[in-house]
């Protein structure tokens, strides 16, 4: 009887800590919690401490930083007048604060975004927008070809 006792106020203890911990979480400058109850969005939180339903709610957060991605293979591609180029690309991107919760509702993750629009997008629309470029005008006028490039990949052709 004496160990049936120990063992439930074993786990009436263990119980309360996981509540208690469980109950609030930290959102670091840079950085927007999206809250779930039972997995169904609810809402986003700024930075600093935040309480939660233990069991009920659970948080994902999602780093609005800006970051960088480079590619270590130049994207081989060919020009107006059909001169070949190898291009390299190097990309700077970042999550509004305010989209937060939609980056998560459509792609669970910043890094699930990254490669589902960026990485497979990026070679044709890169291919698409330079074949629209003859050699001389590639290099003369870079940063239209630049600002092109982004209006495809924001735009998604």
């Amino acid at each position: 009887m004496r160990n049936l006792s120990i063992g439930v106020i074993a786990v009436v203890v263990i119980v309360g800590l996981l509540t208690l911990f469980g109950s609030f979480y930290q959102v670091d400058q840079g950085e927007e919690a999206v809250v779930l109850s039972f997995g169904n969005i609810t809402g986003t939180e700024g930075a600093g401490l935040h309480f939660k339903t233990p069991f009920v709610q659970s948080v994902a957060i999602v780093d609005l930083r800006s970051n960088s991605r480079s590619y270590d293979q130049p994207f081989e591609s060919y020009s107006r007048d059909q001169q070949p180029a190898n291009i390299s690309v190097s990309i700077n991107y970042h999550v509004p604060s305010d989209q937060a919760g939609q980056l998560y509702a459509q792609y669970g993750s910043v890094d699930n975004m990254v490669s589902r629009v960026i990485d497979q997008r990026l070679p044709a629309i890169l291919k698409n927008v330079f074949g629209g470029y003859d050699a001389q005008s590639s290099i003369s006028d870079r940063a239209k070809l630049n600002s092109d490039v982004l209006v495809g990949l924001q735009a998604g052709i």
